[in-house]
């Protein structure tokens, strides 16, 4: 499984997703919040987990967030600071909850909180505002979980280097086990060949013209007047033609100047 993984090239953060499907058709249904909270973690991570505190205060306050059976977990309070940590390091359960309802009065009534449909299959505990899905065993699926964790003191996150080395390998360490975040590598942008028709003209369409444009068009050569008495312009549409070789020994003027621009 985590050599199909590598071939994929996915960000080990994707892969700790596999275990939890019902997870990633949540986030997927809700692909714009998804995307928002992405951006806003990248560009101010510090206040994004302070927000998640606030919240984790908000539920214990409304008596919501407990340690029951069904969640694996053990709360922990130090200071202002909320952790929940599993109970068992091989178990996790998915919370599904009502965010209008779990963290109690919702303090901007003009920003209501995103709530995600439950998973298929899903009973609502009766009497339980927060409910879990049924443990999964995390160690069935090797180094792909546990090779992070918060470090909520600092707000920040922390990475085994050697186990994130399995995923990725070759990848250079984090400085001091410190996750940052790594730009994907720019992808290329393959030209497309315009189609064209029985007259010999091109024809795109205008999603085809944007992408056209994106991509740095080349000189117009061959030069108009070495085209017509070597035939060039009979040839297919889309031929590409080898520009002609300077004779060094030729004389040369202002006029060649030109010429050195399609060499």
């Amino acid at each position: 499984m985590v050599a199909a993984l590598k071939a994929k090239g996915w960000n080990p953060a994707v892969m700790a997703l596999l275990p939890f499907p019902g997870l990633l058709e949540g986030m997927a249904a809700k692909s714009e919040w998804t995307a928002q909270l992405g951006a806003a973690f990248l560009a101010r991570q510090h206040d994004v987990l302070a927000a998640v505190q606030r919240l984790r205060h908000a539920a214990l306050a409304a008596g919501n967030l407990k340690a029951t059976a069904e969640c694996h977990c053990v709360i922990q309070t130090s200071r202002d600071l909320i952790s929940i940590l599993p109970a068992d390091a091989e178990l996790v359960s998915v919370p599904i909850y009502n965010p209008t309802i779990a963290y109690g009065r919702w303090p901007d009534a003009t920003h209501p909180p995103s709530a995600f449909p439950p998973p298929p299959g899903f009973a609502s505990p009766g009497g339980k505002v927060v409910g879990y899905t049924p443990a999964v065993e995390v160690a069935l699926f090797g180094p792909i979980w546990g090779w992070g964790s918060i470090d909520w003191p600092n707000r920040r996150i922390v990475v085994d280097n050697r186990r994130y080395a399995i995923l990725v390998p070759g990848h250079m360490a984090f400085a001091g086990g410190v996750w940052v975040h790594e730009a994907p590598l720019p992808h290329r942008l393959a030209r497309v060949t315009p189609v064209v028709s029985h007259s010999g003209h091109h024809v795109t369409s205008p999603a085809m013209r944007r992408l056209l444009a994106m991509v740095r068009s080349p000189p117009p050569y061959p030069p108009p007047w070495w085209g017509p008495h070597r035939g060039v312009w009979r040839l297919p549409p889309g031929t590409i033609v080898p520009p002609p070789p300077y004779p060094p020994h030729a004389w040369r003027d202002w006029r060649d100047g030109s010429f050195d621009n399609y060499r």
